[in-house]
């Protein structure tokens, strides 16, 4: 989930081969096999002044059964990409929720219960 401020802008979830961050090319170091791309455009993840608005984890290893890691991969020339890493492909839907605004990125997991 991406919290926004103002409305939700035009995005693209895609599954890619490897996470680079933009600009520098440079592949994102988090563990996995598959991995989705969240881009955003038009968007920033900072003020006018330069300054970073954005509030979460650049760079995030997590240990779930399929979620590997999260990155903020991009701030660059009105666009704002994140990636996301699995060991397992990913099944995934998107939604976008209203008050406060925010980007839904929903990966199926079995029910383990």
């Amino acid at each position: 989930m991406i919290d926004l401020q103002g409305s939700v802008p035009p995005f693209t979830v895609t599954p890619v081969s490897q996470l680079v961050y933009d600009g520098s090319g440079k592949p994102v170091p988090l563990p996995g096999k598959y991995f989705l791309e969240i881009r955003l455009h038009p968007a920033a993840g900072h003020d006018d002044a330069g300054n970073n608005v954005y509030q979460g984890p650049k760079l995030q290893q997590i240990g779930l059964s399929k979620l590997k890691g999260i990155a903020l991969t991009g701030d660059y020339e009105g666009y704002v990409t994140f990636g996301a890493a699995f060991d397992t492909q990913p099944a995934y839907s998107t939604s976008v929720l209203h008050a406060p605004e925010r980007l839904v990125v929903d990966v199926a997991h079995p029910n383990t219960c």
